[in-house]
């Protein structure tokens, strides 16, 4: 705190005394012309502000990578010489009497080396700005390199940390890795195929993934059967055989999901039920064994045909009712055929 007080003071002061040697005609030795010298003393002393103000306040260490001695050296110029040498100029520019006692180059040097040093610190500055950008600039071209390297090109947000995910599951259960199976149809297509592929590779590296799978289909999450639909509507499974008393288990959990969704005006789960993935499931997977399904399922159509209760939340009404309909049609196409 007291370097950047040090430094405003300087400031101040410096312009009070470069504004009275100028109006004395202290500065006619910089150069014979007026406009010159206007131009030459204005650099000067700005660069000098500049300076001390780059050591006080910012520090922007533009001589980082330098030896220690140098930038010590950097600090005291910016911090102290160059103070010291342009007031050690001014206490005899404003003096006439002890400026004519003396040799000119006993004022002269001083300030002329002050002002010297302060623009090679501004160009020392101006490097370190530089260097900097292009610093920044080759490594977002290396970050970005190692991002195609790593993803395949420029990529999505979600993409990169879905992708990420997947590959650093080490989880016993394929649970959260059902999600990622389960296309999201506000995202990139190209994308959503990937992640999908990604994830069901993860999965069936797992030796007893089916088994874990069906603890999922028996489980009573809604939110877990509906990724657990999502997978099974794509991939096919080795051991359908298996799945049979575990998705009619499912099948009566989501009906009763379904019942009371339709019967409570506040309740969202018929959007958590993925039943049009259901019939689609039944109809790829298990043809063959429709008649163990069929009474599920009409218990299950029986229950999309109560009248649903007004919705409480008039923005959800439409996209329930969509969800409703959608489910209720594939249902009745699902018993027209089996």
């Amino acid at each position: 705190m007291m370097l950047q007080v040090v430094g405003i003071g300087f400031t101040i002061c410096s312009l009070i005394l470069t504004l009275s040697i100028w109006r004395e005609g202290g500065f006619d030795w910089v150069s014979a012309q007026g406009r010159t010298r206007k131009l030459f003393v204005s650099i000067g002393w700005l660069c000098m502000v500049v300076a001390i103000f780059d050591s006080s306040f910012f520090a922007s260490g533009w001589y980082h990578g330098f030896p220690n001695f140098f930038r010590l050296l950097v600090k005291s110029i910016g911090q102290i010489w160059m103070p010291l040498l342009m007031f050690f100029s001014c206490f005899f520019l404003l003096n006439r009497e002890l400026k004519a006692s003396v040799s000119p180059n006993f004022y002269k040097t001083p300030m002329t080396i002050a002002f010297g040093l302060a623009v090679l610190m501004v160009l020392g500055i101006l490097f370190g700005w530089v260097r900097k950008q292009i610093e920044h600039k080759i490594a977002v071209r290396e970050a970005r390199q190692e991002e195609i390297r790593k993803y395949g090109g420029d990529r999505s947000w979600y993409f990169k940390t879905s992708m990420d995910f997947i590959n650093a599951h080490n989880d016993t259960s394929i649970k959260r890795l059902l999600s990622y199976t389960v296309m999201d149809k506000d995202r990139d297509k190209g994308e959503n195929e990937e992640i999908r592929k990604a994830a069901v590779a993860k999965i069936k590296s797992y030796e007893h993934w089916e088994t874990n799978l069906i603890q999922i289909l028996e489980g009573k999450e809604i939110g877990d059967i509906f990724n657990a639909y999502g997978f099974l509507e794509l991939d096919k499974l080795e051991h359908p055989e298996k799945f049979i008393i575990p998705i009619k288990n499912s099948i009566a959990y989501v009906t009763a999901i379904t019942e009371e969704s339709i019967k409570k005006p506040d309740n969202v789960f018929l959007s958590f039920t993925n039943i049009a993935a259901l019939c689609h499931i039944l109809d790829t997977q298990f043809k063959d064994s429709a008649a163990e399904f069929r009474p599920s399922m009409v218990r299950l159509q029986q229950v999309l045909d109560i009248k649903p209760a007004e919705r409480s939340d008039k923005s959800y009404a439409q996209g329930f009712d969509e969800i409703l309909q959608e489910s209720r049609l594939g249902v009745k196409n699902w018993l027209e055929t089996n």
